[in-house]
């Protein structure tokens, strides 16, 4: 692995109003991991080594969940430590758990206080208590100890890193505090390394292992591909024309006023035909390959396929179904899946044990493979009707996990769907997801990401 370029980044003046972003971090290996140790045992020293951590509750905090929609976030912090230190932990403290991750996640910011409308909530008074933050991480602490619950995991290193940088602000008090909960995520992380090789398994197939290039040309006729100008688009276009797909539409959404995740002037040199059955060149443009696979095709920078221009086409289309592939993050709109169009989307991730962002990383973390999850789109995220889904090896060495490696599983389970398509005429009926199983997923943080180099060493 290359040796990290920079010490741990994550330290700025003022996280809380001006938050940190994580989306596709460096993958840098141990390197990084010694970067993170050495920067929190600089920031929290080691001398400080409280012998526990005394809490005192009174019979209302220990009670405490909300019945309204009003929600005092230090009454319910309080709550859901004693609980979690008790033991006592039911289906309500889940959700409240799980809800408060969401909230931090989103924003990386914790309200005094919310009020919650129609399942949407939002924040009240400051925002700016470290007292809340500290309460939030020692609950995160405690709910990965007891469970190792990765989403607690995650959110834990984060709000550390907005902790740390403010530790010096901190009293003697809350110091101690800070120094058992730096003392904690340090040992999780450890654990959690020492479990991953233990976590990996042959039996998964590689993408496309398969593949041996002799290909029978297919037509997908009334089959729009709404695709975004992105890597992922260019891999999918491309592994549709080496296994002889043609469409009769396509869609290309462009953005050249504002930068998108995953765009494809994002420059990376790519060599996945050295490590897989399938050659696949990143640096090819979108362009190029879909004017060998689709009979008509329309350019639209309007910098999002939830434009009119777009929904309006869509409805002048006679089309059976879409294969999308919009930007990174871009959630589709109620207007444009009201066309009654089924939108076929490849998540990667088991669904619906793993819901949300970069959850490939997460179910390597903790089961060794990687998931795809084609599903018809709905209204609610990762919650659609599931039709295929299929395990993966983890990336081979030298895979660019966030460009290639992900894109290249989806195009796999994309491309056996769309034989299957043509077979029988239909795609598969799957299964309606149960909203009350797995967790959602948050993008991943640097440190539990460059755990993964093992396996990927490997």
């Amino acid at each position: 692995m290359t040796k990290a370029p920079f010490p741990y980044p994550y330290f700025k003046n003022n996280p809380i109003d001006s938050p940190f972003t994580y989306t596709y971090t460096p993958f840098l290996g141990s390197t990084y991991i010694d970067e993170w140790r050495k920067y929190r045992r600089l920031r929290v020293p080691e001398f400080l080594k409280p012998t526990g951590i005394n809490s005192s509750f009174n019979i209302d905090t220990e009670t405490y969940l909300p019945l309204s929609n009003e929600i005092e976030s230090e009454q319910l912090l309080d709550s859901l430590i004693y609980s979690f230190n008790l033991g006592n932990i039911k289906e309500r403290q889940w959700y409240w758990l799980k809800w408060f991750i969401k909230r931090f996640e989103v924003t990386k910011k914790l309200y005094s206080s919310y009020q919650i409308h129609s399942e949407k909530a939002k924040g009240y008074g400051s925002y700016n208590s470290l007292e809340i933050y500290i309460k939030f991480a020692r609950l995160m602490s405690l709910s990965s100890s007891l469970y190792n619950h990765l989403p607690s995991l995650n959110a834990l290193l984060k709000c550390n890193d907005i902790l740390c940088c403010y530790y010096d602000n901190l009293l003697i008090a809350d110091k101690y505090l800070m120094a058992s909960i730096i003392n904690s995520e340090i040992k999780l992380v450890n654990q959690l390394s020492k479990q991953i090789l233990k976590n990996c398994n042959n039996k998964y197939p590689k993408p496309f292992e398969s593949f041996n290039g002799n290909v029978v040309e297919s037509y997908l006729e009334n089959i729009l591909f709404l695709a975004a100008d992105t890597l992922r688009s260019r891999c999918y276009a491309q592994t549709l024309l080496k296994s002889g797909f043609k469409l009769s539409e396509c869609i290309i959404v462009s953005s050249s006023k504002e930068n998108k995740l995953g765009q494809s002037n994002q420059r990376i040199k790519s060599n996945i035909s050295s490590r897989y059955s399938i050659n696949i060149d990143l640096e090819i443009p979108l362009l190029d390959t879909l004017q060998k696979i689709a009979s008509n095709i329309q350019i639209i920078d309007s910098g999002t396929v939830n434009s009119d221009e777009i929904i309006n086409y869509i409805k002048s289309l006679n089309l059976k179904f879409i294969i999308y592939s919009g930007f990174g993050g871009e959630i589709v709109s109620e207007r444009l899946l009201k066309t009654n169009v089924p939108f076929l989307h490849m998540h990667a991730g088991w669904l619906p044990d793993y819901r949300g962002s970069t959850t490939s990383y997460y179910s390597v973390l903790s089961e060794g493979f990687a998931g795809v999850s084609a599903i018809l789109l709905s209204s609610k995220i990762d919650e659609g009707n599931v039709v295929a889904r299929k395990r993966y090896f983890p990336p081979l060495e030298g895979s660019n996990w966030d460009y290639e490696y992900d894109s290249l599983i989806r195009s796999d389970l994309l491309i056996e769907l769309l034989a299957s398509f043509t077979s029988k005429g239909k795609l598969p009926d799957g299964f309606v997801q149960n909203a009350k199983e797995g967790d959602t997923f948050y993008i991943i943080h640097p440190v539990l990401k460059n755990l993964l180099y093992k396996i990927v060493e490997k």
